[in-house]
């Protein structure tokens, strides 16, 4: 069956139009849906409960960071900052996308209040330290790396979405559907921490390996290269490695990652 998810985009809103918009028609490019405050209809319910029931009824919650804090409540918190919290309380998968470049934001789009600014920086630090984070630069930056990202989050960590009445099945079915998943669910559990069979024979783990690093050294000795081999585990390497090696990195970008390292 195919699936459409729904996504509550969160951000503040007087200063992203376009980066909404943008992030808008990239979800509507993928038949997904996209949930956020000025899709909302008029309801009598209090803002904040509105908002906890659509998240609720979202697949996946991406966040969009710029130069403002937002329109905070009566304990001094932003509704955008309220919105992740919420997010990551329920269990619903986060994408968080924030400015590469905060210092260029123009003024009129930033924060000219130190305290909002200062609760702007800890809000930001609080998502780089629990979520992986992607950097945008403009509204059309952002919109392709929105796609890319929503794309593999589907694939990797698909969700219970939306699909036509005419392709739901019957209740019977759908019970039998359920029983397997469990059943798919328990195999994948005893083997998810066993290694596969053959793997025995490579290295891997805790085995170590020499890596030959050639560098020149800054200041009057610049132009003499010196070579070194460091010991890694290919833990380590992983560890670096692992992240971009999900989204397919060339082999270039590994190279580099790993130099730098």
């Amino acid at each position: 069956m195919e699936k459409r998810y729904q996504v509550f985009v969160s951000s503040t809103f007087a200063d992203l139009q376009d980066e909404r918009q943008a992030v808008t028609h990239a979800l509507l490019s993928l038949d997904h849906f996209p949930a956020g405050m000025e899709l909302f209809p008029a309801s009598d319910d209090d803002a904040w409960t509105l908002i906890q029931s659509v998240i609720d009824d979202s697949d996946y919650y991406l966040i969009v960071i710029a130069g403002r804090y937002g329109t905070v409540d009566e304990r001094g918190i932003s509704y955008t900052e309220r919105e992740f919290d919420y997010a990551i309380e329920r269990g619903i998968p986060v994408l968080a996308f924030l400015h590469e470049k905060p210092g260029d934001i123009p003024v009129k789009k930033t924060d000219q209040s130190e305290k909002l600014a200062a609760k702007l920086r800890d809000f930001t630090d609080k998502i780089t330290a629990r979520k992986h984070v992607k950097f945008w630069s403009s509204a059309d930056d952002l919109k392709a790396k929105v796609i890319q990202a929503i794309s593999a989050e589907t694939k990797r960590n698909p969700r219970e979405g939306w699909v036509r009445a005419g392709q739901a099945t019957d209740p019977r079915r759908l019970n039998e559907l359920l029983q397997e998943v469990d059943r798919l669910k328990a195999d994948l559990a005893a083997v998810s921490t066993a290694a596969p069979v053959g793997t025995e024979q490579y290295a891997q783990g805790d085995d170590a390996i020499n890596v030959s690093v050639t560098y020149r050294p800054k200041g009057e000795n610049y132009g003499v290269k010196n070579s070194l081999d460091v010991r890694l585990t290919w833990d380590q390497v992983f560890y670096e490695l692992g992240p971009m090696m999900i989204e397919e990195a060339s082999e270039r970008r590994l190279h580099s990652r790993l130099s730098e390292e």
